[in-house]
C-alpha cells in the first residue's frame, strides 16, 4: 500500500462436497421368473449420514441397471424384495465391481466407483415317489412279471423321467408284484401314475386294478403309490344238454317211427293174405 491507501483483502471460501458414483445392477442366473415378475422386484439403497434411502422397482432399470450417480463417500448397502417364487428356492450371490462378495455392501471413498450386483438363481424345490405293485390272485406261472408304470404332470404333456426331471417322451419303469420302485428329485406339483394295464393282462384271467391315480409331491417329502392287481380265472361255461342231445329223446322217436313201420307192413301182409285167398277160391 502507498501512502495513505486503504485495501480490504477478503477471502471467500468455496466448499465442493466430495462425492463417490454408485450403481446398482440386477442379474438372474435362470430364466425361472417371467418378465412380470422381474419387474415387481423392489430394491432399497441405504448409505451414510446426510445420504436419503432410494427406492426403485426392476421395472424402472435400465438395461438391468440402476445409475445412482454421485453419492456421498461412505458405506452403502442393497437390499431387494418380493423376489421369491414358489415352489422355488432362491439363492443370491454379490459381486463388487465384478469381484465376488460375501453381501451387497461397499464403502466409496472420494472419486471412488463402484457397481453392486445382486444375481439371483432359482433352485426348484423336489420330492420323491414310491410306487408299490400288490398282485392277488395270479396264476404262479406269472409269479416274476414285471408291471408297468409311467408317471406324468397333471393336465401337462411331460413324463418323469428316471433320474426325476420332466420330458416330452414319456419313461416307462416296471415293478414286480410285492415290490416297490422309487424315482427322487421330481419337482414340487400334481402328477398322475398309471400302470399299462393291457400289457398286465393275463390270459384266462379277468384283471381289476386298483390304486394309482393322482400324487402331490411336496419339497423334501415322499409321497406313496400303491397299486393292487387281483386277478380272477374266467372258468369256461359248459353248454346245457336240452335241445341238443339226441340219445334218449331220439331214440323214443325212432321206437315210434319203427312200430308205425312195422304195424304197417303187417296190415300190407294181411290184406295180400286176404287178396290171394279169395283168388284160390
Amino acid at each position: 500500500l502507498a501512502k495513505d491507501e486503504e485495501a480490504t483483502i477478503e477471502l471467500i471460501n468455496a466448499y465442493i462436497q466430495d462425492t463417490a458414483k454408485l450403481k446398482v445392477k440386477k442379474s438372474f442366473a435362470d430364466n425361472t421368473l417371467t418378465d412380470a415378475e422381474k419387474a415387481a422386484i423392489e430394491f432399497k439403497v441405504e448409505g451414510p449420514e446426510g445420504f436419503e434411502t432410494r427406492t426403485k422397482t426392476y421395472a424402472e432399470f435400465e438395461n438391468g441397471i440402476w445409475d445412482l450417480g454421485e453419492v456421498l463417500p461412505g458405506e452403502y448397502t442393497v437390499s431387494e424384495s418380493n423376489a421369491e417364487k414358489d415352489g422355488y428356492a432362491l439363492s443370491t450371490t454379490y459381486k463388487i465391481n465384478d469381484e465376488e462378495a460375501d453381501e451387497p455392501k461397499t464403502a466409496l471413498a472420494k472419486d471412488e466407483e463402484a457397481t453392486i450386483e445382486l444375481i439371483n438363481a432359482y433352485i426348484q424345490d423336489k420330492g420323491s415317489l414310491t410306487v408299490t405293485k400288490n398282485v392277488s390272485g395270479a396264476p404262479k406261472t406269472a409269479k416274476d412279471k414285471e408291471f408297468k408304470f409311467t408317471v406324468q404332470v397333471k393336465g401337462g404333456s411331460d413324463y418323469v423321467q428316471k433320474d426325476g426331471t420332466l420330458a416330452a417322451k414319456a419313461y416307462e419303469f416296471s415293478v414286480k408284484g410285492g415290490e416297490t420302485a422309487k424315482i427322487e428329485n421330481i419337482p414340487v406339483g400334481d402328477y398322475v401314475v398309471t400302470e399299462n394295464t393291457k400289457d398286465a393282462a393275463i390270459k384266462g384271467y379277468a384283471l381289476k386294478a386298483t390304486g394309482g391315480g393322482n400324487v402331490t409331491i411336496t419339497k423334501n417329502g415322499t409321497v406313496a403309490s400303491k397299486l393292487t392287481n387281483t386277478y380272477t380265472e374266467e372258468k369256461e361255461e359248459k353248454k346245457s344238454s336240452k335241445g341238443t342231445k339226441t340219445g334218449d329223446d331220439g331214440g323214443i322217436w325212432w321206437f315210434i317211427i319203427a312200430a308205425f313201420s312195422l304195424q304197417a307192413m303187417l296190415m300190407w301182409a294181411g290184406m295180400e293174405a286176404k287178396r290171394k285167398a279169395r283168388a284160390r277160391k
